[in-house]
């Protein structure tokens, strides 16, 4: 009887860890997408800011260039 008692309750046990849901985490995925998205956005940023900075920096070389000669 008590064997019998043990095995009911594991078999109850097993089909409750079967019927639940895994757990939610879509706002974990949101968050890490926006923090990659927003990464990738703030490095692009930086990287035309460089380059016009580089072009000015290039016309004013240019610039000075031209009035040695």
């Amino acid at each position: 009887m008590v064997n019998n008692v043990n095995t009911v309750n594991m078999v109850d046990m097993v089909n409750i860890l079967l019927q639940e849901a895994p757990a939610e985490t879509t706002w974990y995925m949101v968050f890490g997408y926006t923090v990659i998205f927003g990464t990738m956005i703030f490095y692009l940023a930086s990287l035309i800011t460089r380059w016009r900075n580089l072009k000015k920096d290039q016309e004013v070389l240019e610039e000075l260039e031209k009035d040695q000669k």
